[in-house]
C-alpha cells in the first residue's frame, strides 16, 4: 500500500505463470491493475518509497543461477511514467529500510561466507553500496526519525572469526563516521537482547543482562551515545 494509501501495490503471477510480476493498482478499484516490470523474472521485497510515488522492490531475471548475485534493486514509478532503475547488486538481502527523505535504502545482507552486514545504497543510482558495519543476521535494525542514523544489533556470532556478545551500535545512514555502541559494558556472554527508540528519536531503550549475568534489566541512553546507560527498573528480586 503506498504511503497515502491511493495505490496498492503487489507481486503476483498474473500474467506469467510460476513468475511473481510488479502490479500496482488504485485501492478504489477505479483502473485496472498496470504492470511495471516488463521483464520476465521474480519480484520480491515491496517497499513504497515515502513519498507515494515510487516502489523498491528485489528483481531476480529469470534464467538466472538462483545460487549467483544478478539479483538487483530497482525503483520505478507507481504511475508507471519511466521503465524500472537498476540500481548494483542485491544479493542476500534480508530486510530492507527506506529512509525518511526516500534518498537512500538501508539493507541487510546476509551470506554463507558471512554474518550480517548492514549497507546503504542512493536511490537515485548515483553510487554503490556503502558498507556501514557488520550486524546480527537475525537483526530488526530501525531507523531515527529522520533517517540519519540506523541503529541494530552486532555480535552473538563469529564476526571477523572471534566470538562476540550482542550488542547495541548505531551507525550513520551514509557511512560517515565510525559505527557506536550505545550499551553499557556487558559482563562475558552477556547481551542486548531486544530494543526500541522512543518516538521522538532521542533515546533507545533496551534489555539486556548488562549489570549481572543471570539478571536482565532495561536501560535507556541518549540515542547520540553522548551521556551514560540509566537502568529503569527498579530493583529485582
Amino acid at each position: 500500500l503506498s504511503s497515502d494509501a491511493s495505490t496498492v501495490v503487489y507481486a503476483a503471477p498474473q500474467d506469467t505463470y510460476g513468475y511473481a510480476q510488479l502490479y500496482a493498482v488504485p485501492s478504489d478499484g477505479s483502473a485496472a491493475p498496470l504492470r511495471l516490470e516488463s521483464e520476465l523474472g521474480t519480484v520480491s521485497g515491496l517497499v513504497p518509497t515515502p513519498d507515494g510515488e515510487s516502489v523498491l522492490y528485489l528483481f531476480r531475471p529469470y534464467f538466472d543461477n538462483p545460487f549467483g548475485s544478478s539479483q538487483s534493486f530497482r525503483l520505478v514509478p507507481l504511475d508507471g511514467s519511466q521503465p524500472p532503475l537498476e540500481l548494483p547488486d542485491a544479493s542476500g538481502v534480508q530486510a530492507t529500510r527506506v529512509t525518511p527523505d526516500g534518498a537512500r535504502v538501508i539493507f541487510l545482507s546476509v551470506d554463507f561466507y558471512t554474518d550480517g552486514r548492514l549497507y546503504s545504497l542512493p536511490l537515485d543510482g548515483s553510487g554503490a553500496a556503502s558498507f556501514l558495519d557488520d550486524a546480527d543476521e537475525q537483526t530488526d535494525f530501525v531507523l531515527s526519525q529522520d533517517g540519519s542514523h540506523v541503529f541494530y544489533r552486532r555480535g552473538g556470532s563469529f564476526v571477523s572469526g572471534e566470538p562476540t556478545e550482542p550488542e547495541l551500535w548505531a551507525a550513520s545512514d551514509d557511512g560517515s563516521g565510525a559505527p557506536v555502541v550505545l550499551n553499557g559494558t556487558l559482563p562475558e556472554f552477556g547481551a542486548v537482547t531486544s530494543f526500541g527508540l522512543t518516538p521522538e528519536g532521542e533515546r533507545v531503550v533496551y534489555r539486556a543482562n548488562q549489570n549481572a549475568l543471570a539478571r536482565y534489566e532495561i536501560f535507556s541512553r541518549a540515542s547520540d551515545g553522548s551521556g551514560t546507560s540509566t537502568r529503569l527498573n527498579g530493583t529485582l528480586v
